[in-house]
């Protein structure tokens, strides 16, 4: 082998592999963002069937968040009312701090913002 093919080949493989570790970078906060939505999926099955979050479950619900490694969770409950047919808003939010490639060398800290929200309507008929 000539030592110029032995150049262009590990040029090319240091190219494939920052694309590598590009790309990894890319899918992690999607990876983040899929488990968030399974964790806040459950307590909104819980939001509905009890109309709120007891502080306990509001305790539990911040440690999973915070195990992801999320921080400043945000849960904001919008009630029409509490009748039957009214519609009901939950929104769940929190930030994800990280270090971002942003080329060869560099990297630049950011804060992205996960929101998770959900509308149902009241289906339980109260007197």
């Amino acid at each position: 082998m000539e030592i110029s093919s032995i150049l262009v080949m590990s040029l090319v493989i240091i190219l494939m592999l920052m694309i590598l570790v590009f790309s990894m970078e890319l899918l992690i906060p999607i990876q983040l963002k899929f488990e968030m939505n399974g964790i806040c999926r459950s307590y909104i099955y819980k939001i509905e069937s009890n109309g709120d979050l007891t502080s306990e479950e509001k305790s539990d619900f911040t440690d999973a968040i915070e195990k992801l490694g999320l921080k400043d969770l945000n849960i904001k409950i919008t009630k029409d009312g509490s009748r039957y047919g009214d519609k009901v808003v939950v929104s769940i939010s929190s930030v994800y701090n990280h270090n971002r490639l942003i080329d060869v060398f560099n990297r630049k800290k950011e804060n992205m913002v996960l929101k998770y929200e959900r509308i149902y309507y009241i289906r339980k008929i109260e007197n």
